[in-house]
């Protein structure tokens, strides 16, 4: 160019303009990152280069490559800056030993609540946050964390642990998944016995605690916590069993029926008799006058009257206690007694009365087998005996109108079963010896008891019933007959009451014929 100006030359000096870098981090954590660094360099042509020259760090197509296993270990945490064209530049980046862990879970899907977590690798210095999936987290190294099963609608949670490196920079996160199996839910109460007239509301205590129930049975409402509740007295007594999401369960509780004190006093002769009416008791405490009496049966308590107290007021107090989780039961009554002069006492009566009492006793005495074999017997004779709450209508009953032959007309329905039901189990029972001679002893406490309502009517009251009585007879010939052709052996007590009855009946000439065949043909 030609400068035409005559003017004098001006020079411009333009500054070269200045050489960027820009990374897109300034930190590096090696094992933990493995992505390179991405920068941008102006110019685009530039050189870029380190200062100071670290091995390790490849730089090119837009990329710094950091190489865990050539960087240099005296680099770590030291910065490196950058330049380009040989301009320094504002570009920094520093490398950290970075960190690497993982931990163990059990195999799923698992049935325990309680797990240990412990971290794998080298962590010296290191420090750990976990999260347990459920909301609850730990900073221990190796945390123990007991979960509330179900955990949740999947009952799975994820495990995440967060390690951070000593040098507090560079961080590692690792997650697993732990799946719990199913587990069946539980239930139980504070007690397995409760009583009938318990009104109390019992929660029911399920496992796992949070688990979804649906309770169902006798006795089982729900509550206003959200859960199920037993109330005994809204259930039958008995064995009480639950349904727990529509199965029965294994869990059940006994509810005792509530003891009922009850009794009812009654002149008799010069007698007070209390009979004992209580329900679901096994002991009593009676209070009469003052004076205590225990028992443990429901017989009745019989007082003499004296002709000492013409006139007596007598207050009963009655104490009734059964199952040990159910309270006593109380009740109070009284009655005024009045002495009768009494007349002169048939002593035949008198006797029979006595003899059919001490047998009575010893009926009691006799327990059911567990096969069942005498028992039905066993109830038939206590039947005809009576006198207990259980069996009230039989002899003992109405022993005045049996003894005199008032009650003749019954006789037949009322022996004549039990004598062959007796009989025909005592033949069944020929090789079970001790069972049989159980069986022998209730059939001669049912001879016993028809000779002794019989021994002391007069031939008037017998002759009345003549046929009936002798229809018994014939049938207890015929019995006794069969049982001699089986060998069967009776009684010393059996034989030696025979014989003295063949003295008391000698003026009663049906009785007599018939005990007479009896010692006569040996048939006891």
């Amino acid at each position: 160019y030609m400068c035409c100006s005559d003017c004098a030359p001006i020079n411009y000096i333009i500054s070269k303009p200045p050489a960027t870098l820009r990374l897109s981090r300034d930190r590096f954590c090696l094992l933990t990152d493995t992505e390179p660094v991405l920068y941008e360099v102006s110019p685009a042509d530039g050189e870029i280069g380190m200062t100071p020259d670290v091995a390790g760090i490849s730089i090119e197509n837009g990329k710094l490559t950091v190489l865990a296993e050539s960087f240099p270990e005296e680099m770590l945490g030291k910065a490196i800056h950058f330049t380009v064209d040989n301009q320094i530049t504002d570009a920094v980046l520093t490398v950290y030993q970075g960190i690497q862990t993982d931990f163990k879970v059990p195999e799923e899907p698992t049935d325990q609540a309680t797990h240990r977590f412990a971290p794998e690798g080298d962590l010296e210095g290191a420090t750990f946050y976990w999260e347990f999936g459920d909301g609850a987290t730990s900073t221990e190294r190796t945390p123990s964390h007991t979960y509330k099963l179900p955990v949740n609608d999947e009952n799975k949670v994820t495990v995440r642990l967060i390690a951070t490196a000593a040098n507090r920079i560079c961080q590692t996160t690792v997650e697993h998944e732990i799946v719990f199996a199913e587990i069946e839910a539980s239930i139980s109460l504070k007690t397995d016995a409760f009583c009938s007239n318990d009104k109390t509301e019992y929660p029911f205590i399920v496992t796992p605690e949070n688990a979804k129930v649906e309770i169902a049975g006798d006795g089982v409402i729900p509550n206003n916590a959200g859960g199920f509740s037993f109330i005994p007295a809204a259930a039958k007594a008995g064995t009480i069993s639950f349904v727990v999401n529509g199965a029965t369960s294994d869990y059940s509780v006994t509810v005792h029926a509530a003891p009922q004190a009850g009794c009812t006093p009654k002149q008799v002769g010069n007698q007070l008799v209390i009979t004992n009416t209580s329900k679901n008791a096994t002991s009593f405490n009676w209070t009469i006058n003052g004076s205590t009496k225990q028992t443990t049966n429901l017989d009745p308590v019989v007082i003499n009257l004296t002709p000492n107290e013409p006139t007596a007021s007598w207050k009963i107090n009655l104490v009734a206690s059964g199952a040990d989780v159910c309270p006593a039961s109380r009740m109070s009554t009284s009655i005024t007694t009045n002495y009768i002069e009494e007349t002169p006492v048939d002593t035949c009566v008198e006797l029979a009365s006595a003899a059919i009492m001490n047998d009575a006793k010893i009926l009691q005495t006799i327990k059911p087998d567990t096969s069942g074999a005498i028992s039905n017997i066993l109830n038939e004779t206590r039947s005809i005996y009576g006198g207990t709450s259980d069996f009230n209508k039989g002899v003992i009953n109405a022993l005045d109108q049996f003894l005199s032959g008032d009650s003749n007309s019954i006789l037949e329905k009322m022996f004549l079963p039990v004598l062959s039901d007796t009989s025909n189990i005592i033949i069944k029972l020929a090789n079970q010896p001790e069972l049989q001679s159980r069986a022998i002893l209730l059939f001669e406490l049912q001879l016993r008891l028809f000779y002794n309502v019989m021994g002391c009517q007069s031939n008037e009251a017998i002759k009345e019933f003549g046929d009936r009585i002798n229809t018994i007879l014939d049938q207890i010939i015929k019995t006794l007959t069969m049982l001699k052709e089986r060998k069967i052996i009776f009684s010393d007590t059996m034989k030696k009451f025979v014989e003295q009855y063949m003295k008391k009946v000698s003026d009663r000439i049906l009785l007599a014929n018939h005990i007479k065949l009896i010692i006569g043909q040996k048939l006891i």
